[in-house]
């Protein structure tokens, strides 16, 4: 069973190298970690793969050098008159709080939201990135609208063209800069964000009153990251225009 752990930790030198082993060994077992440290141990936890909280609300040393310490993370403490000179932390009611709001910013994939869960905005790890979407094999993430589109099974862009007079007219459409009249039965696409590679499939239809269509499909070999050509002819054969282009594509971006 997959579970979330939140390491609550401060800088102090020896201590880290064992937390960070305990981290690594969660995470290859397929946990999900979180750690709250001192902002000097950011790139080291970030380096294992585990998700990174400062401390901010709490004293907390910014780099590893002797002088960042002065003090930030010890208070004098007097117990039955006697100085004991520095406890390790300082008051618990200075943590704990700054602890609590990192488990409630998501630090180990707990939902939080602001507003009510159905009209408010979530973050944290619980969301899906584009990586995730492009694997698209998580089954415990939440996908946003933002990018939905990520997924393999989504199109990547689509549009309806309609024609009249020999003019195409941009309909509907979804991630589509513009259309250009290539030629008679011919369309290029411009796609707004480009797929990643040459290398994605499209798809085109057409409807064209009272004529046996014979090939409607991408007329110019491999298609661009950015663009494509599309052609319509009938059975003569020979280009027509279209009453109507539908196109789309799908791949990845």
């Amino acid at each position: 069973m997959t579970r979330s752990f939140l390491f609550a930790h401060w800088e102090g030198g020896g201590n880290t190298p064992p937390m960070l082993a305990v981290v690594r060994r969660l995470l290859a077992r397929g946990h999900q970690v979180g750690v709250i440290s001192d902002p000097c141990n950011r790139n080291e936890v970030e380096a294992v793969g585990a998700t990174f909280s400062p401390w901010t609300r709490a004293p907390h040393r910014v780099d590893k050098s002797a002088t960042s310490e002065d003090g930030q993370i010890y208070v004098d403490v007097t117990v039955n008159g006697v100085n004991t000179n520095r406890a390790i932390f300082g008051a618990t009611v200075v943590y704990f709080p700054n602890a609590l709001q990192v488990v409630n910013d998501v630090a180990c994939g707990t939902l939080t939201s602001t507003g009510s869960v159905s009209g408010g905005t979530a973050t944290g790890s619980m969301i899906a990135t584009q990586a995730e979407q492009e694997t698209g094999s998580a089954t415990d993430k939440i996908v946003t609208p933002g990018r939905q589109q990520y997924h393999p099974s989504a199109a990547k862009f689509w549009a309806v063209v309609t024609v009249s007079g020999g003019v195409p007219s941009l309909g509907n459409s979804y991630n589509v800069t513009s259309i250009t009249d290539t030629a008679t039965g011919r369309l290029t696409v411009t796609i707004a964000t480009d797929f990643s590679s040459s290398g994605w499939a499209g798809f085109v239809d057409v409807t064209l009153n009272n004529i046996t269509v014979r090939i409607a499909g991408l007329s110019v070999g491999t298609p661009a990251a950015g663009s494509c050509e599309y052609g319509c002819i009938t059975a003569a054969p020979a280009y027509t225009d279209p009453d109507s282009w539908y196109v789309g594509g799908y791949g990845d971006q």
